[in-house]
């Protein structure tokens, strides 16, 4: 009998056996009856894991290799798909809630079968094997079986149709049977996709998964992504760019970029690492011009103080007196407690309501009042800027969190502390257009800065901002005579004859003419003299000899 020595042959676990001798046995006496070898081999496999868990505890995972090698014994890959599920009850309809000590068998069952219909192209079946698999998992999920979801994964490659296990494994905190770095390449590429689709916002689960499946270079990609959309998302207004807000975004763009290029560098990147270097410098470009922004900005408004203190102390005077029940709730109540009203201004004055002088909370009175019982004038001051020993200008930091009892409500624009003044010059250099990159060049003055913005927008806008450099010579160097820039220029580019031929061109065809100061900066260029700036002729000073 074949198939009696065949299961033989295969005990006392098919995974442990000689199968090529099984196969050689198959070789010299055919199996005339398919059917009846597969319903053999499916038995063998069932009691094989019986036996395997009753002898160390838990199910056995057959290894992908040695799983074909078992399916190939049978001639009819499908027909073996077929007796295999017969014996997994929950497929039959005999037992919808199996117990959980076969959920092991059940599933190598599963996978045993799944193989069989692909090496038998049975297509059909297999839709139908997944679709059972989407019906059966939440029991899995149920009894906390989430290393059977793993198993599966791991053996069924069919991701398309399985995301929703990588839901189940997230949903319940147990991706981190998916995040080990011998994962097989295909998972991993299913796994980081469905993380960057149902979670793109999720920063930190997206690193770690890179990080633990060993994908360095991708990890690198992400951040270098992020970095990107972060400093779309900072925008181009120059007050929101200098305000506390965008210097944060503009520190975190820098350090993604830093992170980014490190890793590149790490996977061996390097083209990639140069780009995320550029865009680092770049951001700290942008920080620097932040920076001396904020900087002149406090000097103005330090200067503007000190004048505001000295005309204060030129013009001197009385102190005012201001009531401090006409600030309509602006003082703190412990503080308008402290004043001791009655003794500071009577029991019988009575002030007109005013409106508020300015937006900043420095309310007061504009004109006086005389009191029908009393002789005296009480004079308010109509200029609250010069401030008495004994009462306080009211400032932001009186403002009550709760107004008193018949006061006006405090509006959000009173307790909005006034910017810096608007010194300084706009100087913003990210998310420019290709167009506003090569004026950027063209007109800048500095060729530090212009190559560091030329160079970071060359991976975004391509190899056109490249060709900047001619009329940024012209424009530099012939019209405005910074020969330290060509200095520089030559200093990190080559200078070719191509450069040459377009700034000759330009010359010829600069409607300003050919003035003085031109034809001595042409004569420099060509030259290559090594003068500073101001060694450059001035307009109006004879030059002699003309540019050929």
């Amino acid at each position: 009998d074949v198939h009696e020595l065949l299961d033989r042959l295969l005990s006392p676990h098919p995974a442990e056996a000689d199968i090529p001798l099984c196969n050689a046995l198959l070789g010299c006496y055919p199996v005339k009856n398919p059917q009846s070898l597969a319903a053999m081999l499916a038995d063998r496999f069932e009691r094989s894991q019986v036996e395997y868990e009753a002898t160390n505890g838990r199910g056995y995972e057959w290894p992908e290799a040695r799983l074909v090698e078992f399916v190939q014994l049978c001639p009819s890959p499908t027909a073996l798909g077929d007796a295999a599920l017969r014996h997994v009850d929950a497929y039959q309809g005999n037992g919808e809630h199996a117990r959980v000590d076969s959920m092991d068998r059940e599933v190598e069952i599963l996978i045993m079968a799944y193989v069989a219909y692909v090496h038998g192209c049975a297509q059909r079946s297999i839709v139908d094997l997944l679709r059972f698999l989407r019906s059966r998992v939440p029991a899995y999920v149920e009894h906390r079986r989430f290393v059977l979801l793993r198993r599966l994964l791991v053996a069924i490659p069919e991701y398309h149709s399985m995301e929703y296990m990588f839901n189940l494994l997230v949903t319940h905190k147990q991706i981190e049977l998916l995040l080990v770095p011998s994962a097989k390449p295909s998972l991993k590429a299913a796994l980081v996709a469905y993380l960057h689709r149902a979670f793109p916002r999720n920063l930190e689960l997206l690193v770690h998964a890179h990080q633990s499946l060993g994908l360095d270079s991708q990890l690198a990609d992400l951040l270098l992504q992020k970095a990107h959309k972060l400093t779309a998302a900072v925008g181009r207004s120059w007050e929101l760019i200098c305000s506390t807000r965008g210097e944060d975004k503009l520190l975190m763009c820098l350090q993604l970029y830093c992170k980014c290029a490190r890793v590149f560098l790490k996977a061996g990147r390097y083209q990639k690492y140069f780009i995320a270097n550029q865009f680092a410098a770049l951001l700290a470009l942008q920080l620097k011009a932040v920076q001396l922004h904020l900087a002149a900005s406090l000097q103005e408004h330090a200067a503007a103080e000190a004048a505001r203190q000295e005309e204060e102390a030129e013009t001197g005077g009385g102190v005012p007196q201001v009531d401090p029940r006409q600030l309509g709730g602006k003082l703190d109540p412990s503080f308008l407690a402290s004043l001791k009203l009655d003794g500071m201004f009577g029991d019988k004055q009575a002030f007109r309501d005013q409106r508020d002088q300015d937006e900043d909370d420095t309310a007061a009175p504009s004109e006086s009042v005389r009191d029908e019982d009393e002789s005296d004038e009480v004079a308010l001051a109509k200029d609250t800027s010069t401030v008495g020993p004994d009462l306080p200008a009211p400032r932001q930091s009186l403002t009550p969190a709760s107004p008193l009892p018949g006061a006006r409500p405090v509006r959000e624009a009173d307790r909005t502390v006034p910017e810096l003044g608007p010194a300084g010059d706009q100087f913003v250099v990210i998310n420019l257009t290709a167009e506003e990159v090569l004026a950027f060049a063209q007109y800048h003055r500095d060729f530090i800065a212009s190559m560091t913005v030329v160079s970071a927008y060359e991976s975004i806008h391509g190899a056109v901002v490249q060709s900047v450099w001619p009329m940024a010579l012209y424009q530099q160097v012939v019209v405005h005579g910074h020969l330290t820039y060509l200095r520089r220029f030559l200093a990190r580019k080559p200078l070719t004859r191509q450069h040459c031929e377009e700034i000759v061109q330009q010359y010829k065809n600069d409607s300003a003419g050919a003035t003085p100061q031109r034809e001595a900066n042409m004569k420099a260029f060509f030259a290559g003299e090594r003068a500073e700036p101001g060694d450059a002729v001035a307009d109006g000073e004879e030059a002699g000899g003309s540019v050929r």
